[in-house]
C-alpha cells in the first residue's frame, strides 16, 4: 500500500514540474 501512494506521490510530483503553470494556479 505504501508503494502505491509513494508512486502516486512521485507522479503529482511529476506533473507539477512537467506543468509550472499549474503551480502558480495552486
Amino acid at each position: 500500500m505504501s508503494a502505491a501512494l509513494q508512486e502516486r506521490e512521485k507522479i503529482q510530483q511529476n506533473a507539477h514540474k512537467s506543468n509550472p503553470r499549474r503551480s502558480s494556479t495552486h
